[in-house]
């Protein structure tokens, strides 16, 4: 309670009652890709803001009327003021949304996964330790990235699901790829502040130290083959407002390398940044899975304390495999490098033609998604 009270003080504030909508987005973090995304127009949605960065004051009074003085109960009352059709979150590890459809049933309530899941993460590592019963956490539909997904989730939410891919993937149409050659290899960059963070402990236990030791160490193995072999190593950079710091962190990690960048200026400049180089070098990342889909040449490298970042976890018994591994030692990283680099067009679409379900699917344009909004609103008409 304390903590709500300090964050009121904080927060922005507003005083008016809450429009009516179609449609309300549960949390507000990532809504201006979601509604880009599914094309709503400004007087069809609002945001209900769930970390304690915004606050209506109008809401918040009729909160504490009602006796019920929690930030749970703020939300809802939130959410019963606006009377939306739908309820969507682009923040999908939110669980705090999942216990709402209970009460709201005439609602229907929708997520849309944003990023891959590990066991060290805590949406799921909450999961698989409290083992909710059936019904526990449930939503309406639940879009995924791929069956592999649908799989693990279905043993802990309850949701009708669709398999799409990944929303932002999915705004970029598909080409088909001609595989000429750049003699680069590019790198998708892992960086987060919270990595950068983590170098001052060096904790072995945080998991964005692990992350950083286990990227930091296959980038350097990538760099000195792009030595060996008279290769360029590009990064992928990661969100814009980072990059100064991203740069600073990678010219420490490759002080006795050249390489150079693929920058990321706006939200859709990954996706075309594939096509510049000749493979990709992904350390369990989202962008690694969506480049996959595309049919691009991807190594996929997991780490073991990274639990569950091989990739098919954990349907594929194999850790090693024709373009993913958990060994990112330097021999291995060559190997692979020169053997994914020799395939033909029609060899490598016939091996990820054999993992379809563990890499990203596409819907081109969100169509699958768009259509079940669409739907959802003129039922409710």
């Amino acid at each position: 309670m304390k903590r709500i009270i300090n964050a009121i003080f904080k927060s922005k504030k507003t005083f008016f009652l809450p429009r009516k909508v179609d449609v309300c987005i549960y949390d507000r973090t990532g809504h201006e890709t979601l509604i880009d995304a599914i094309g709503l127009r400004k007087e069809q949605f609002s945001c209900c803001s769930t970390r304690l960065e915004e606050f209506n004051l109008f809401v918040l009074i009729k909160t504490v009327l009602s006796g019920k003085i929690s930030y749970r109960s703020y939300l809802k009352q939130y959410i019963k003021l606006s009377d939306p059709k739908i309820i969507l979150t682009f923040i999908d590890n939110n669980l705090s949304f999942y216990l709402l459809k209970k009460d709201f049933p005439k609602i229907k309530f929708i997520s849309i996964q944003n990023g891959y899941r590990f066991l060290n993460d805590e949406m799921l590592s909450t999961l698989n330790n409290c083992k909710p019963e059936n019904g526990y956490y449930s939503t309406d539909f639940y879009i995924v990235f791929n069956k592999q997904i649908k799989k693990i989730m279905q043993k802990y939410i309850t949701a009708d699901y669709i398999v799409s891919g990944s929303l932002r993937n999915n705004k970029l149409p598909m080409k088909e790829l001609d595989y000429s050659s750049t003699d680069s290899i590019g790198f998708i960059s892992r960086f987060t502040p919270a990595i950068l963070k983590s170098l001052d402990e060096k904790n072995d236990n945080n998991p964005d130290y692990i992350v950083h030791k286990f990227s930091s160490k296959l980038l350097c193995n990538t760099a000195e083959y792009c030595r060996k072999f008279n290769k360029k190593l590009m990064i992928l950079t990661s969100k814009p407002i980072w990059l100064e710091e991203e740069k600073k962190y990678y010219k420490k990690i490759l002080e006795h390398y050249d390489f150079e960048y693929l920058l990321k200026e706006h939200e859709l400049d990954s996706y075309h940044n594939l096509s510049k180089v000749d493979v990709l070098v992904s350390p369990s990342s989202t962008l690694g899975s969506e480049a996959l889909g595309r049919g691009f040449k991807v190594l996929y490298f997991s780490e073991d304390k990274i639990l569950g970042s091989n990739l098919g976890w954990p349907f594929v018994k194999n850790l090693q495999g024709p373009f993913f591994s958990n060994n990112f030692n330097y021999q291995n990283v060559e190997s692979m490098l020169e053997s994914i680099s020799k395939l033909s067009k029609q060899n490598w679409k016939n091996i990820l033609n054999e993992y379809a379900d563990y890499t990203c699917a596409f819907d081109e344009n969100n169509s699958i998604l768009k259509s079940l909004i669409k739907t959802t609103l003129d039922n409710n008409q």
